[in-house]
């Protein structure tokens, strides 16, 4: 292999329609939660002047559903990077061997490799430290409604 160009991973079109795809779904996840939190807070607004006590016990299992689905989706996209943390460490390569890419990327070995090994710990750590400090602050939260 020729030293002074780089390795370059060629993009996978499955992998391409993968993200298009899953971008669309959220998108459109997005737009239903938009609609629904509207009608959420319409609802809770009206409860307020007549039932407070269940306009707040709406909103407390609202924020229990909703500290219950950060927690998951946090976990999964932890458990995606330390995985690729991993292979990335044990392959001395970033990204791994048959790893499939969205872009033309280029390879990434030894302390290139470590460095971006690194970066998606912190990026751990950060959902991590983020997940705790909202599912904290909607604990109080809810501890305050009730």
């Amino acid at each position: 292999m020729d030293k002074s160009r780089p390795e370059i991973i060629p993009a996978d079109k499955k992998a391409q329609y993968a993200v298009l795809v899953f971008i669309m779904v959220i998108l459109v996840l997005g737009s239903l939660l938009f609609f629904y939190l509207q009608k959420l807070q319409l609802d809770i607004t009206n409860r307020l002047e007549t039932a407070a006590e269940e306009a707040l016990a709406k909103l407390g299992r609202f924020i229990t559903q909703f500290k219950s689905v950060n927690i998951i989706v946090a976990t999964l996209i932890s458990i995606y990077l330390f995985y690729l943390m991993l292979k990335t460490l044990q392959s001395g390569q970033y990204p791994p061997p048959g790893t499939k890419v969205v872009s033309p990327t280029r390879v990434r070995r030894g302390t290139p490799a470590r460095v971006m090994a690194f970066f998606l710990l912190v990026i751990i750590l950060l959902i991590i430290g983020i997940t705790l400090y909202l599912n904290h602050f909607l604990s109080r939260l809810l501890g305050m409604l009730t």
